[in-house]
Parts: C-alpha cells; sequence; structure tokens
C-alpha cells in the first residue's frame, strides 16, 4: 500500500471524528439553550499574547434572563479590537442560565473545517492508491 495513502486516510478519518463530535456537541447544546434573547459586547478583555507577540483582544458578551445579567468571554481572540455595543442573538439553557449559545460565522466554522479537511485527506489517500494501483 502506498505510504502517502496509510498516513494520510487515518488523518482524514480523525478530522471527520472530531467534526462529528463539535456538530453533535452543538446539537445537543442547541437543545438545551432554547430561550432567544439579545447578547451585546460591552468590555474587551485582554488576554495573553499571539504569535506575532500581539495581544489578542476578547469581546465580552452581557445577556439578561429572568431579570439577571450574565456575562460570556467570547472563545475567540482577535488582535483587532471588538466593536463595543455590537448586539447578537443569543440562546439560554433555561435550566442553567451560564450556559447559553451566542450566534456568529466563529462556531459553525470550526466543524465545518474539520470535516472539509477530513474529506479532503481521504480524497487525496484515495487518489494516491488509484495512482498508485494504475501504475502498477
Amino acid at each position: 500500500m502506498n505510504i502517502a495513502a496509510m498516513i494520510l486516510l487515518p488523518i482524514g478519518a480523525v478530522f471527520i471524528l472530531v467534526a462529528a463530535l463539535i456538530f453533535n456537541s452543538r446539537k445537543k447544546k442547541q437543545m438545551r439553550c432554547t430561550y432567544k434573547t439579545t447578547a451585546i459586547i460591552n468590555d474587551i478583555d485582554r488576554f495573553g499574547r499571539s504569535y506575532n507577540n500581539r495581544r489578542r483582544n476578547y469581546g465580552v458578551y452581557e445577556y439578561e434572563y429572568n431579570g439577571t445579567v450574565y456575562r460570556k468571554r467570547s472563545y475567540v481572540g482577535t488582535s483587532l479590537s471588538p466593536e463595543i455595543g455590537r448586539m447578537r442573538d443569543a440562546y439560554v439553557n433555561p435550566e442553567k442560565p451560564e450556559e447559553c449559545i451566542i450566534e456568529g460565522w466563529v462556531s459553525a466554522l470550526a466543524g465545518g473545517l474539520f470535516l472539509g479537511f477530513g474529506i479532503l485527506f481521504i480524497a487525496l489517500a484515495v487518489l494516491f492508491l488509484v495512482i498508485h494501483y494504475t501504475i502498477l
């Protein structure tokens, strides 16, 4: 068997497995977080350093549920400052209001990237196998 295919095939399978876990985890969280509200960036958390020695800026969201205000820091930091006052849809878990999903493009991107790279690696492995066996 082709060595490149032997390496790419399991890597692709692992990437697809990780994508499935991300999608499944997100789906379960969506089932729990059913109360729709609005989250607003009201602060910026400057934390750590990136590869180019610049601080990472994380938006701190505030949302309200049942008269209580909750704060949640974004999972993704950027070198640019998030826009204070920016609003996003948020879905809160009524049984555990600290848990919420704040809608944005990053949350959907992670699983899609793992799935895309997994498919790419498996396709390359198949291509190498086809080339290997047609040459022989």
